[in-house]
């Protein structure tokens, strides 16, 4: 962004006059210009305006730019993609009453943008009737009336009206052939539309090519009103341009015919040519209406113009290279009274800002380096004035009283560079004026106005001491730093130098380094002192022993190697300046504590901080490489000033003092600057907070129609990652803005950041509030925070209502199978009173109830743990509940059947294995050692089951005795069931049955007995294979 500042005298008259009446004398004008290079599509700019949101849009003919005061972003015309800008060039940008953005091009008709959508709906120029066939030129005019109507005007084609649910367009022509003595390209000429006033009736004013003209839409009526006839080969001077309304009056700007007046009660012309003597220039291209009696104008042949309307005189700019004659389309004036113009130099800012810092110049007699003479520091009191330079002729001094001015010049030590240095002037405690230089130390006799030296210490190598600092402290002894040989302390009683150095590292008094930059006496009397090396310490000056503290602290990453300067304030904090920021120390019991530091990171401007100062209302000032910084202690929040607030100078001296008044000052070249803290004080409201990108799993979202609708942003399982952006829409910002967000529901309280980004990810499912406000500075206040709801829905599995079908589910299925085994014990007892059934029905009828004996405390058992589970592990409940069900799923299958394989009922024992260990873990080991060759052997169901539910329902299955079943195939292939005895002494469910029907039924299918045999430590059944 290239920045100039108005200089000359007539450009200063003319833009006070643009603000006259409206705001302080001390405020000064800029002019700026944004181009390619600060990320604008086009240094062409045709169009601009600002939306109801605050968001600036340009129209070039290269894409549609928005700006959020930080960041360029362009629409380009995308050929795959239909929802994407219709054409690059555009001519006109108007928005409508629901905040949408239209767009007018050089031909193609006109566009909406949807801003809660991000879409574009193309309006392709096209009419109802066939044969009034139009070609699309470029769009003059864009303008949206209080109904929401929009409409256009197109170059040789009239004016148009859009029915925007049909897309199709009425057309207005201004003049048709009829009657007119015009070539039928002449006609053309004079159809167009270029600006239009909409009055309280609804009604159109136009400015056009051929006059001023009244159009009632309601008739569809159309009336010129020309003060002359309109004439071909003449040269008329009503080609309006633009247009605008003040009080009873039209002005209107003209193609060489200037500015015209009409009074719409009187029906009277008023014309005002700005160049009477050359008829085809006076070239308006279009006006904005100021405050007062004020026109602000652009011309392509003067450039930047302000017209009076009470006197109809003309002042220009000047010939500033971005507001001279030029190629200009439009001016438009933002919310904050920017002045914005669209040129082929760029998008040109006129803005205000007010005059923070007045400069004083200070003028001398000498100026060595090359005349970058500059003022060190400044000292007042109230007789006196005092500026201590460098590169000049020494101290200067004014006396307040009577206005008489001094220069006092004093001696340089043989062998030095021979220029003249103040460093540092105080009042002592009884009113003696010190003054120190960097070869010696001074008293000012304010009575015959000399600067008498003191006898100084000796200095290092035949070169000065150096001195950089001096102070007082509650003793009445001056301290003295110097740069080459460490501390000095000078008792004014006896004139006598104690000299506070030492290479001795074992001392009391050891200072680790001769370079002691940082001098500062407290209010407690304490003496803090700093230099190289990272030196910070405190000196007792009673016994002279120096404490030293830290200035490296590597968790956070802070690694200072010189401190430059060293202030407390009134809350017991002490503040030190550094090469790696500025640090602050909390003072407890005369220790200091590390506490923080400010750097570029968090809103200084510099990390290089050379001088540091308190003013009277706590805030604590510095000075960095690049420009002065304020710091509120009790919020943290910084405000930088540079160029743009009025330290123009591209050097400021290190040190900040305080005068006589209140103000503050710091030295420069060529003279210094004073300011107010308590006038940048005054809090001032913070510029409109504004989502400018919601983006999800990296992808735009806009989400205005969902939250107008839902009240809230619905985002899926699957959407696990979003993140805002955001900005304060400042368009004159001097400083980094901070801002304050918070996500309710996860964060627990405000997260302050100069960051204009937060992100969350993998959150759980749930109702979220994303909250963002920015952050006053030190001169503004808070904004009012916007608030972005969000619902996060889960996976199913994962919600309550899942898992209360499941527990509902499990519940069912549990009654059922009691239903079904009290129905089965009841048809075993049926068939078992029959005395004459065949064997075989009654075998299997014995059967199917050995089938159906799945024991209550089984199932009752499972679902105790299932329960557990759910509430435990999740994932291992699913299984379980799976196992469970392949349970029963193979006893409902196989009911009907008398065989299955065995391979079948091995698989089917090992889920039931799995169920039962879920509850007895390693109490309960199952051996399966069954050869692939048997697997395809023929086997009863469940018969495995029913014998392992029998050795677990008659033995004690504990930790400390583990119950151990083995399956095998002997030699005569039978499957056998072992299990070691551990016997209970009571089987609540047991009616000694299974064993004798698994018998019978045996006996029925292969007439091979099943052997069971039980010994003292083991019992087994075999079972024939089939």
């Amino acid at each position: 962004m290239k920045l100039f500042s108005l200089h000359t005298l007539n450009r200063l008259i003319f833009l006070l006059c643009i603000t006259a009446g409206a705001k302080a004398q001390s405020d000064e004008l800029r002019v700026s210009a944004y181009t390619e290079a600060d990320g604008l599509s086009s240094n062409i700019v045709r169009c601009v305006l600002q939306d109801s949101r605050g968001v600036l849009w340009a129209g070039t003919p290269d894409g549609l730019n928005y700006y959020d005061g930080y960041t360029f972003n362009t629409f380009r015309k995308s050929s795959t993609d239909s929802s994407t800008i219709r054409s690059n060039f555009i001519t006109k940008l108007a928005e409508d009453q629901v905040g949408d953005i239209w767009i007018g091009y050089l031909s193609g008709g006109v566009s909406c943008y949807n801003i809660t959508t991000g879409k574009f709906r193309h309006y392709p120029l096209k009419t109802y009737t066939k044969s009034d066939h139009i070609k699309s030129g470029e769009v003059t005019m864009l303008f949206i009336n209080r109904k929401n109507e929009v409409w256009i005007g197109v170059a040789r084609q009239g004016m148009f009206k859009l029915d925007k649910h049909t897309g199709e367009y009425t057309r207005y022509n201004l003049a048709d052939e009829k009657g007119i003595a015009f070539t039928a390209d002449a006609v053309k000429a004079y159809n167009t539309v270029f600006g239009a006033y909409e009055d309280p009736s609804g009604a159109l004013w136009l400015a056009t090519a051929a006059g001023l003209y009244y159009f009632q839409p309601a008739t569809n009526s159309m009336k010129q009103l020309r003060e002359t006839p309109l004439r071909e080969s003449a040269e008329n001077r009503d080609l309006f341009l633009c247009i605008a309304r003040q009080g009873d009056k039209l002005w209107l700007g003209a193609w060489a015919g200037g500015m015209a007046c009409y009074d719409m009660v009187k029906n009277e012309w008023k014309h005002f040519p700005y160049d009477y003597y050359s008829p085809t220039t006076n070239i308006i291209i279009d006006i904005r209406l100021l405050p007062g009696d004020s026109i602000l104008f652009i011309s392509n042949d003067k450039g930047l113009g302000y017209f009076n309307k009470n006197t109809g005189s003309f002042s220009f700019a000047g010939n500033d290279d971005l507001i001279k004659t030029g190629d200009y389309k439009s001016v438009y004036q933002d919310k904050a009274d920017n002045i914005w113009i669209a040129s082929d130099r760029g998008l040109i800012k006129i803005w205000r800002t007010s005059k923070k810092f007045s400069f004083h110049a200070l003028n001398t007699n000498v100026s060595m380096n090359g005349g970058y003479h500059r003022v060190n520091v400044a000292f007042e009191n109230d007789h006196f004035l005092m500026l201590g330079t460098s590169y000049s002729d020494g101290l200067h001094i004014k006396n307040k009283h009577n206005g008489k001015q001094y220069t006092l010049a004093f001696e340089t030590l043989p062998g030095e560079e021979n220029f003249l240095l103040v460093t540092d002037i105080i009042q002592d405690s009884e009113g003696i004026i010190w003054v120190l230089t960097r070869d010696y130390i001074y008293q000012l006799d304010t009575t015959a106005m000399k600067l008498r030296k003191i006898s100084s210490p000796s200095s290092v190598e035949k070169k000065g001491n150096y001195f950089i600092r001096i102070q007082e402290d509650i003793s009445g002894v001056l301290w003295i730093a110097s740069l080459r040989n460490g501390l000095f302390a000078y008792n004014k009683k006896d004139n006598r130098f104690t000299h506070h150095y030492t290479s001795d590292k074992q001392g009391m008094e050891y200072i680790p380094t001769r370079y002691i930059s940082a001098l500062h006496s407290s209010k407690d009397g304490t003496l803090w002192i700093g230099g190289g090396n990272g030196f910070l310490g405190k000196l007792n000056i009673t016994s002279g022993i120096v404490q030293t503290y830290a200035t490296y602290f590597p968790k956070e990453d802070i690694n200072a190697n010189t401190v430059f300067d060293i202030v407390t304030d009134d809350s017991l904090s002490l503040w030190v300046g550094t090469d790696a920021g500025l640090l602050q120390y909390q003072v407890r019991e005369g220790n200091a504590v590390f506490k923080q530091v400010f750097t570029s990171e968090n809103g200084i401007s510099s990390d290089f901080v050379k001088g540091v100062a308190k003013a009277e209302d706590g805030n604590i000032w510095c000075v960095t490489q690049l420009s002065l910084c304020r710091l509120n202690p009790c919020t943290g929040v910084i405000a930088n000033y540079g160029y743009s607030d009025g330290l123009e100078n591209p050097e400021i001296s290190s040190k900040i003092q305080t005068l006589y008044d209140g103000q503050m000052a710091v030295g420069t070249i060529k003279g210094y600057y004073t300011f107010s803290p308590a006038y940048l004080s005054q809090l001032r409201e913070t510029a409109p907070i504004l989502v400018t990108s919601f983006n999800v799993n990296g992808r735009q979202r806009y989400y205005g129609n969902e939250l107008a609708r839902n009240g809230k942003v619905v985002l899926d399982p699957s959407e696990k990652m979003f993140a805002f952006e955001f900005a304060s829409i400042d368009f004159n910002r001097t400083s980094k803005q901070q801002y304050a967000y918070m996500l309710e529901g996860i964060d627990t309280g405000w997260t302050t950041t100069y960051n204009r980004y937060a992100g969350y990810s993998n959150l759980k499912a749930g109702n979220y509030i994303f909250k963002v406000r920015a952050v006053g500075n030190t001169h503004k206040l808070d904004s009012e925070a916007i608030a972005v709801p969000i619902y996060i829905s889960g996976y199913f599995y994962t919600m309550w209502w899942f898992w209360l079908m499941v527990a509902v589910a499990a519940f069912a299925v549990m009654y059922f199978i009691y239903k079904l085994r009290l129905r089965n014990q009841r048809r075993v007892y049926e068939l078992n009173s029959r005395a004459g059934k065949l064997e075989k029905e009654k075998a299997m009828i014995m059967y199917e109830s050995l089938k159906q004996q799945l024991n209550p405390h089984f199932l009752f058992n499972s679902l105790t743990s299932l329960g557990s589970l759910i509430r435990s592990d999740q994932e291992l409940a699913e299984e379980f509940l799976d196992g469970l069900s392949r349970i029963y799923r193979y006893i409902l299958n196989n009911r009907n059947k008398e065989l299955v394989s065995l391979l079948n009922e091995i698989r089917f024992s090992e889920t039931y294995i799995k169920l039962q260990k879920t509850r007895f873990g390693d109490a309960l080991q199952v051996n399966i050692k069954v050869e692939e060759a048997f697997h395809y052997n023929k086997i009863a169901p469940v018969t495995l089951q029913n014998l392992l539910e029998n050795a677990i329902k008659h033995n004690i299955v504990t930790g400390e005795e583990p119950l151990v079943i083995d399956i095998y195939v002997n030699e005569t292939n039978q499957l056998v069931v072992k299990n070691n005895l551990n016997k209970k002494t009571f089987v609540e469910t047991s009616n000694g049955q299974g064993l004798a029907n698994l018998s019978s039924l045996y006996n029925y299918l292969s007439e091979k007995e099943i052997v069971v045999k039980e010994t003292a430590e083991h019992f087994w059944v075999s079972i024939p294979l089939l």
